[in-house]
């Protein structure tokens, strides 16, 4: 092939590839900060495409590095349920099928990785159906952990830096009803493990 179509041909098949990566954007929460008493920004409102009349707090939580967790459920225009956890710096969405396995819709976010021991933190975040009276993770070590519900049906459970380098991380999700009858059992064990 002659030079000059090779050129043409590497310029097309850059212009395809950079076209799609430079318009893409990370949302960071220093550049989507929330109105006052807004759990979202506007922008990360629109990029989620919610109905801003449907997002709502579900709860904040301390995490053990000083910051905050925010838990927030939203409805897209179309109809899909949204539950987003914001914090440690960034987002993370879930959005449709959210009790598709079952009456817990959980999210899992961490920093670091991808392996567990090279993680500096995880957070097992979720929302729970009103029929569910307790969530617990089992973790790696066999350990039970009684993840609280709040008055929102919504909780956080952490896995620190020093956990994770051991190899311990969560493990399975367990959910009862007020009756202690088991509703769901979800694995949350690492692909390969």
């Amino acid at each position: 092939m002659p030079s000059r179509p090779r050129r043409i041909l590497l310029c097309v098949l850059c212009g395809v590839l950079f076209a799609p990566i430079a318009g893409a954007h990370v949302l960071r929460r220093a550049e989507t900060p929330s109105l006052p008493g807004e759990p979202l920004s506007p922008l990360l409102v629109q990029t989620l495409r919610l109905d801003p009349a449907s997002v709502r707090t579900l709860g904040i939580y301390s995490s053990r590095d000083g910051g905050d967790v925010d838990v927030v459920y939203g409805r897209r225009v179309g109809g899909a349920e949204c539950l987003i956890a914001v914090g440690h710096g960034g987002t993370g969405a879930g959005c449709g099928g959210l009790f598709a396995r079952g009456p817990v819709a959980i999210l899992e976010g961490s920093s670091g990785g991808p392996k567990l021991e090279r993680r500096s933190n995880l957070e097992v975040v979720g929302w729970a159906r009103p029929n569910v009276a307790r969530v617990a993770i089992v973790d790696t070590s066999g350990r039970t952990r009684e993840a609280p519900l709040n008055e929102n049906s919504a909780f956080v459970l952490e896995f620190g830096a020093a956990e994770l380098q051991a190899g311990v991380g969560p493990a399975e999700l367990v959910a009862e009803d007020k009756t202690g009858a088991e509703l769901m059992r979800l694995d949350l064990s690492e692909p390969g493990s």
